[in-house]
């Protein structure tokens, strides 16, 4: 997330969003990050493979 400062930005705007929503409900708060956070997985993958590829490891 570092080198993301959008991604980070997008998530953190996410997680105060739904704190607010869901202050009584932690398991509902959890849920409302999973999408996000799956794919923010998936894009991390790409980014390191990317940066292995352009290091040349």
């Amino acid at each position: 997330m570092l080198h993301h400062p959008l991604e980070a930005k997008a998530y953190g705007e996410l997680k105060r969003k739904l704190a607010r929503e869901f202050p009584d409900f932690h398991y509902k708060y959890q849920e409302g990050k999973g999408e996000f956070v799956t794919a923010l997985a998936h894009k991390a993958s790409f980014w390191g493979e990317e940066r292995r590829r352009r290091e040349g490891k």
